[in-house]
């Protein structure tokens, strides 16, 4: 047996900056070497330089030997400890895994990557360079969490979970810093602050994430669970339950991880070898004849070159580069020896192989600081010259020695995942662009020292930390579109989500689907039987959309405006602290937004082809007229049509005249006339309305005849509205159900989203002054289709028939709020815009594919007709949160502190701001619209309060009875 003392050890002084005063002590007494290079994340740096001192095996601690030997990795020192564990696991986790599965999986994978080239194609057009760690990273967590639980992370269009990235690189680090160093596992609590708050959260979003799918049918989605769902619970011939939530974060630790680092190698190795990347660009372009061709099977497969480039990457930037240690089984008695390539190992030691290590050991991999595909490929695969023997025995020896994988390519579950991902990612994205290193520092990013000679810190080496998985960052790449190739890429996904929702209102594709074929998978296979034709017939040209305000309404217009397949980008002018995060949107407060004749010159400069118009003011001072007379298309009605929301007085007129159904109403210009009409009536059954703009705080509703009085006086004498109160309405007071419908026209045709209810009151109960808006809830149980119909017919269908008549034809969104009385609907008032709160549990119900910059351009050219709207089948809420004193005088400045929201909520700034150093702080009486999307009307109520507690600041205040009249409550 040879002894451990025979071994070399490094003398580790930098590791005892910790322990100065036994700093000359050899690693043979301590742990503490590995620990320290874990802890600083440059363990394989150390490690490769200690073989190159010492020789192929060093000790590392007491009882560790970690090797750098193709023999040491056989017979077992890369399996797990627990072999039976292991394997049981093993039995189930495979199966979402196998090459069948995948290939099920495949057109969710797809998605997710046309998520990317979109982006992609989008840094082109704006100019920008792309940090491909964060996107790839993105793309892999998104891909991951559906192929694990069906969950729809969406780092790469939102953030609202991006914080899993560093919770993942916190996970990571912690995790190896324990297994090189165990005592630090006593250190638990200020590791975990150093590995940032995120690594809680992360833990959070994944608990989140099993209960979300728990909750589902097993079959809801192809994924891991749905494989091993019937094994759950079943003790030791499945999977227990206490184990799901470990087994999901290494699944997504090591399935985001893995394809992310290979990727991002890629890309950075390939934008610094210019033969490398022609030979690629060359395969993939003469192997394919269109982007969507590009799928798995065996035009992938014998994309050789293309495996080549990907084994290297994998080779020179191992997504794992730690040393995993092993040792004997505790439960072996037999006499036979602890053998490690050649060594007689005592029991109790533990022994490891430096991943990264050895795969730049010079006697496999010659040269192996340089980057040469070629050496992968046989001579049948485009070698240069005929294989000797010797060669041959070299490059058997090669791939023997070549574990790209954690637990080595035996054993990685997750092998044909991450072949697959990276082949299709990497093949597509040569498909449509070319890419090089961003300019000047920006393209330094992720290399090397300038003037290091030796390995790693080379300029043109991808610099890596090791945290168990690779750390690392860039590199920035400009890309740029391809010829005219991006348009397929655009065009098929445009027409694939638009045949998604055409595909389920034809009964005969729509049984194809319901007979096994995915629709995503048919959607995309009759794209690209229509592409062909489509270019010859139309201009694809894909749109930047100007978003006029700074509300929730406009986070959320934003939000699912960036998610149309036809949009670009958008600009939202001024917009908040929430626009400003979201991914392929811009806020622009250099303009103020009624400037309209600036706003018009920022649209062309910026080569803006469509406008959508938020605020009352906006609309009702013709924002329309400004942008029409330059040809640019605005989602608004015109000045003119406007006047039904600018004048209370003018609409009351317009339901009279047109005998549209509303409560009986005196207008007063007069503050005596309307003095003495009060006089007359009861001041407890009338309903006191300033005729003009007034932020939805102009309608009072008195209680008493002196409060009636003595808002009349606050509105006519006081001037408590300014001119706004230069007139009122004095109208009966309506009992009944009051609901909002939202409405898009395009002057002749029209088309309503579903009945929502707004909570107008300060307080519970509806108690107290009226306010823009404290929540929203639709669909509405107690409006049924005949009334829907009801209300189209005497309402809806007469005030666009009244409109035309007038002359003043209305295109955009007519917001109509009514009374459901017990003698049938009545109108109470008319908004020419998209009504806020309202709009924000509109956009939770649109579908995810819905084209709704589409939708608004089709008003906007007279072809609503063309285009359908897509709503989701369940329950939009939202609750609106607001500072303390709102309506009236409150405080702005206060610190916001956010957690995180369940699955299905969106969080929608209003009154909100960014100080110069990002900090959120209120800024506004409406904070925040917490609006959330459920099957079922409780749990979306339920799911829109469970994101309100998320939310902290100063004073802050909402009602908590949102629905309650329609789940049974007062």
């Amino acid at each position: 047996m040879t002894s451990l003392t025979l071994f070399p050890v490094p003398v580790a002084y930098a590791a005892y900056i910790i322990i100065p005063l036994v700093a000359h002590l050899p690693v043979a007494y301590t742990n503490a070497y590995g620990g320290y290079f874990a802890i600083t994340k440059r363990l394989h740096i150390v490690t490769y330089q200690n073989f190159q001192k010492y020789g192929p095996v060093v000790r590392q601690a007491p009882n560790r030997l970690v090797f750098n030997t193709l023999r040491a990795k056989y017979p077992s020192i890369l399996n797990a400890l627990d072999k039976d564990q292991h394997r049981r696991k093993r039995k189930f986790v495979g199966q979402a895994l196998t090459e069948r599965s995948m290939r099920a999986f495949e057109p969710t994978m797809t998605a997710q990557i046309n998520v990317f080239l979109r982006l992609l194609l989008a840094s082109c057009e704006s100019g920008s360079f792309a940090n491909m760690t964060e996107r790839c990273q993105r793309l892999g967590v998104d891909i991951v969490g559906h192929l694990a639980f069906g969950y729809p992370f969406n780092t790469q269009i939102s953030e609202a979970f991006r914080f899993m990235l560093a919770g993942i690189d916190g996970m990571s680090w912690r995790i190896n810093t324990y297994m090189q160093f165990p005592p630090l596992s006593g250190f638990e609590y200020v590791l975990a602050r150093l590995g940032k708050r995120q690594v809680l959260k992360f833990g959070d979003a994944v608990t989140t994430m099993i209960k979300t799918r728990k909750a589902q049918p097993k079959d809801a989605h192809h994924d891991l669970y749905s494989i091993v769902a019937d094994h759950i619970g079943k003790g030791q011939d499945g999977l227990y339950y206490g184990e799901l939530w470990p087994e999901a974060i290494l699944f997504i630790m090591a399935g985001g991880s893995t394809t992310a680092t290979a990727m991002s190698a890629l890309f950075f190795y390939l934008s610094r070898n210019p033969d490398c990347y022609a030979n690629l660009a060359t395969e993939i372009r003469s192997t394919f004849g269109s982007g969507s061709e590009i799928c798995s099977g065996p035009k992938l497969n014998g994309c050789k070159y293309l495996r080549a480039c990907i084994d290297e990457g994998l080779r020179m930037s191992p997504p794992s580069l730690t040393t995993l240690w092993r040792e004997q089984d505790a439960g072996d008695r037999s006499d036979e020896p602890f053998v490690v390539d050649g060594h007689v190992i005592p029991r109790g030691t533990q022994v490891g192989v430096s991943l990264y290590s050895l795969l730049h050991n010079e006697e496999y991999f010659p040269d192996p600081f340089q980057f040469r595909p070629e050496r992968w490929l046989d001579v049948a695969d485009g070698s240069a010259s005929a294989d000797t023997d010797e060669q041959k025995a070299a490059r058997a020896t090669m791939r023997k020695a070549f574990i790209p994988f954690i637990i080595g390519d035996r054993s990685c579950a997750g092998k044909q995942m991450a072949y697959m991902e990276a082949s299709l990612t990497i093949a597509r994205t040569l498909w449509y662009f070319d890419f090089e290193a961003a300019p000047g520092k920006a393209g330094e990013v992720g290399a090397g020292q300038l003037g290091r000679t030796d390995g790693r810190g080379r300029p043109g080496e991808f610099q890596l930390e090791d945290i168990f998985v690779a750390a690392h960052q860039g590199p920035n790449l400009v890309f740029r579109k391809r010829g005219d190739f991006w348009r397929e890429l655009e065009f098929t996904g445009i027409l694939s989500s638009v045949l998604k929702t055409r595909i389920q209102q034809i009964p005969e594709l729509y049984s194809l689907g319901q007979e096994g074929v995915p629709l995503d998978r048919l959607a995309a296979n009759l794209g690209k039987v229509l592409v062909s034709w489509a270019y010859s017939d139309m201009e694809y040209v894909r749109l930047k959309v100007l978003l006029v305000g700074k509300g929730a309404r406009e986070h959320s217009l934003a939000w699912k405006l960036a998610q149309s397949p036809s949009v670009n980008h958008v600009y939202v002018v001024p917009g908040n602290g929430g626009t400003s995060v979201l991914d392929n949107v811009s806020n622009i407060r250099s303009v103020e937004p009624n400037d309209y004749t600036t706003l018009v010159a920022l649209a062309k400069d910026l080569g803006v082809g469509l406008v959508v118009a938020g605020p009352d003011d906006a609309v009702v001072d013709g924002i329309e007229g400004y942008f029409r007379g330059s040809g640019i298309p605005c989602f608004a009605p015109s000045k003119e049509a406007a006047e039904i929301e600018g004048s209370k007085a003018y609409a009351k007129g317009f339901m009279q005249k047109y005998n549209i159904p509303t409560a009986n109403y005196q207008a007063f210009t007069n503050y005596d006339d309307a003095q003495r009409y009060l006089e007359t009536v009861d001041g407890a059954q009338v309903v006191i309305k300033v005729d003009g703009l007034a932020a939805g705080k102009g309608v009072i509703l008195p209680t008493s005849q002196a409060e009636a009085q003595q808002a009349l006086r606050e509105i006519m004498v006081d001037k408590t509205f300014g001119l706004a109160g230069r007139s009122v309405v004095i109208e009966e007071y309506l009992e009944g159900d009051e609901i909002s419908l939202l409405t898009f026209t395009d002057g002749t045709t029209f088309k309503s989203l579903p009945p929502a209810q707004d909570h107008k009151r300060i307080l519970d109960g509806n108690k107290g002054p009226n306010t823009g808006g404290m929540g929203v809830y639709s669909p509405l149980p107690f409006v049924t289709p005949e009334q829907m119909q009801e209300i189209e017919r005497v309402i809806i269908q007469p005030t666009f028939n009244g409109f035309r008549a007038e002359g003043r034809p209305f295109t955009g969104m007519l917001f109509t709020g009514i009374m459901m009385t017990a003698k049938g609907p009545k109108v109470l008032e008319y908004n020419a815009r998209f009504g806020d709160p309202e709009t924000q549990t509109m956009m939770m119900l649109l579908v995810p594919e819905c084209d709704l910059a589409g939708i608004l351009l089709a008003c906007c050219k007279g072809k609503l007709d063309t285009v359908s709207i897509p709503v989701l089948p369940g329950f939009g809420c939202n609750v609106v949160v607001a500072a303390g004193g709102y309506p009236e005088s409150y405080s702005k400045g206060d610190i916001i502190t956010m957690t995180l929201w369940p699955y299905g909520v969106q969080v929608f700034h209003a009154g909100t701001e960014r100080d110069k150093n990002g900090q959120l702080k209120t800024a506004g009486g409406r904070v925040f619209a917490v609006a959330a999307y459920a099957p079922s009307l409780e749990e979306a109520v339920s799911l829109a309060y469970k994101g309100v507690d998320s939310i902290q600041f100063k004073g802050m205040f909402y009602r908590k009875d949102i629905a309650s009249r329609a789940l049974g409550g007062c």
